[in-house]
C-alpha cells in the first residue's frame, strides 16, 4: 500500500470511529440519509432499478423487492451503472486476471465462489475498492489491534488464492511494510501447511475455523509451536467446540470476522468478543423465507443488505443467503450497531469424507467450489450419503471428460486429509432445491441407523 492510499483508508476508517459513539438513534437518521441517497443514484444511472422499482421510488425501503444474484447477473449489464460495462468483458477480464489488474483499467473485480450454485461478478472503482479495505481494516481495530507505524507485524493467511477472491484481493491492497504476509493455498498438503506457520512465526493469523481448528488440535499435541497474538476466523461459522479449542491452544484471542464477497467485512468482533453488524456501511435486515422480518433472537433465512458505498453495483435489498440470529441485548462495549449472537447459514457446507488414517474428516464445500471454478457447468451440487459422494452437474457438455473432475476432486481431498473417495457424476438439467426453496451446494442425506 502506497503512503497516499494509506492515508486514503485512514481517513475512512477515521470517520468509521466517530461513528462509534454515536446513539441508535443517529445511527438511524445517517442510515436514512444513506439509502435515499443510494436509491437516487441508482433511479438514474441505473436502467435495471428504474424498471425493478417502478411505481415504488418514494417506497419505504422494506416495500422494495429483495434483489437475487441470479436476478442481478441475468440483467448485468442493465444493472450497472456504467454502461461501457458488458458482462462478457468482465468474465474474459476474469479469465485473464493478473495480480492487482483492473478491468478497464478502472475497476477492480471479485467474483464469488459459487458455492451456493450461482457465481456473481462484482466491480469497484477506486472509491468504493477503499471502503472495502478500511472495512476489514475496522475488523482488526475492533479487536483492539491498530496498526503501530513504530514496529512490523508478520501475518499469515490460510485461504483461497484465486486472484478474483476477495480476501486474496483485499490482502494485496493491504500489504504494506508494517505488515509483512505469507498467504498459504488452504487446499495444499496440511502438514507443508503447518510445517510453514511454524517457520514464519506469524503474530496474526486469518483463515477458517475449520482450519485453524485443525491447527489448534497439532498446537496442543506439541507438533506445532506458534504464538500468534491475534487470531481472525471466517468464512465458516465458529461452532463453540471449535473456539473453545482454539483458545485451548492460545488463549482468549480469537476473534471472528463475517464477510461477503459482495459487501466486504458484515460484522467483527469487538474486545468483548460480540460479533458486530457494520450497521454505518449497510442496512441489515434478517427475514425468513418469504421476505418478512424477523424479530431478534429469532433465527433468519437470510440476510438482506443494502449498501451505502457501492456506487458502480448499487446493491439494495441484496440477498446473501446466511442463516442469521441477532441478540436482543446490546453490547456492553457501549457501540451502537447491533450484535449477531450465531450465524447458522453454512453449516450444511462441510463434507464429511473417511480420513486416510481412518475415521472421518469434514471438508469444507470451498474445497469442491476451487476445484469446480474451473469445469465449464452452469450450475453444480454435492450430495453425500453414507460416506460415498454424487456429484450433479448442469450444463457440462457431452464431450468433456468426466474422469478428469472425479482425478481433480479426489487431489483435493486427499491433500486435506481425506481417503480417495468414489464419485458418482451426473448430469442433470436442474439442481435440486432444498425445503427453503434455495439451492444448496452440499445436501447431506443419513442412512437408516
Amino acid at each position: 500500500m502506497n503512503p497516499f492510499t494509506f492515508l486514503r483508508v485512514a481517513g475512512r476508517l477515521k470517520r468509521m470511529r466517530q461513528h462509534d459513539r454515536w446513539t441508535r438513534d443517529e445511527l438511524r437518521a445517517y442510515q436514512l440519509h444513506q439509502q435515499r441517497r443510494v436509491r437516487t443514484h441508482a433511479y438514474a444511472r441505473s436502467p435495471f432499478y428504474r424498471d425493478f422499482h417502478q411505481g415504488s421510488y418514494d417506497a419505504p425501503l422494506s416495500e422494495l423487492p429483495p434483489l437475487s444474484k441470479m436476478r442481478m447477473m441475468e440483467k448485468y449489464d442493465e444493472f450497472v451503472t456504467d454502461r461501457a460495462i458488458q458482462v462478457g468483458d468482465v468474465q474474459r477480464h476474469l479469465l485473464d486476471l493478473k495480480g492487482d489488474g483492473r478491468f478497464q483499467r478502472r475497476y477492480r473485480l471479485t467474483a464469488t465462489s459459487g458455492t451456493t450454485g450461482q457465481p456473481g461478478l462484482f466491480l469497484y472503482d477506486t472509491d468504493e475498492w477503499l471502503w472495502i479495505m478500511a472495512s476489514f481494516w475496522r475488523a482488526q481495530e475492533l479487536s483492539g489491534r491498530h496498526v503501530d507505524l513504530r514496529r512490523r507485524a508478520k501475518m499469515a493467511s490460510l485461504g483461497a488464492i484465486a486472484p478474483y477472491y476477495m480476501t486474496t484481493r483485499v490482502a494485496a491492497s493491504l500489504h504494506s511494510w508494517w505488515t509483512p504476509e505469507v498467504r498459504l493455498d488452504v487446499t495444499e498438503d496440511f502438514r507443508r501447511l503447518a510445517g510453514a506457520l511454524g517457520s514464519w512465526q506469524p503474530e496474526v493469523l486469518a483463515s477458517y475455523p475449520s482450519v485453524v481448528a485443525k491447527l489448534a488440535a497439532e498446537q496442543i499435541a506439541g507438533r506445532l509451536n506458534i504464538a500468534p497474538q491475534r487470531i481472525f476466523t471466517g468464512g465458516e461459522p465458529l461452532f463453540p467446540e471449535w473456539r473453545s479449542q482454539l483458545e485451548a491452544a492460545w488463549g482468549r484471542c480469537v476473534y471472528d470476522l463475517y464477510a461477503a464477497t459482495e459487501v466486504g467485512a458484515v460484522a467483527a468482533e469487538c474486545e468483548e468478543h460480540r460479533l458486530h453488524l457494520m450497521e454505518d456501511l449497510f442496512i441489515p435486515e434478517v427475514v425468513d423465507a418469504d421476505d418478512c422480518p424477523v424479530p431478534d433472537g429469532a433465527t433468519g433465512d437470510k440476510l438482506l443488505v443494502t449498501m451505502f458505498h457501492r456506487k458502480t453495483q448499487p446493491l439494495i435489498r441484496y440477498e446473501l443467503s446466511d442463516c442469521l440470529v441477532i441478540s436482543p441485548e446490546p453490547c456492553p462495549c457501549g457501540r451502537p450497531f447491533r450484535v449477531i449472537d450465531r450465524i447458522q447459514g453454512k453449516a450444511e457446507h462441510l463434507i464429511p469424507l473417511a480420513a486416510r488414517d481412518g475415521g472421518t474428516v469434514s471438508l469444507h464445500v470451498f474445497i469442491v467450489a476451487d476445484v469446480m471454478d474451473r469445469v465449464p457447468v452452469r450450475g453444480w451440487q454435492v450430495q453425500a450419503e453414507n460416506g460415498q459422494l454424487r456429484l450433479l452437474l448442469v450444463g457440462l457438455r457431452d464431450d468433456y471428460d468426466q474422469t478428469s473432475i472425479s482425478l481433480a476432486l479426489n487431489r483435493a481431498f486427499v491433500a486435506q486429509g481425506a481417503a480417495e473417495t468414489a464419485i458418482d457424476i451426473q448430469r442433470v438439467d436442474e439442481i435440486p432445491r432444498g425445503p427453503s426453496g434455495k439451492v444448496v451446494p452440499v445436501i447431506i442425506k443419513k442412512g437408516p441407523p
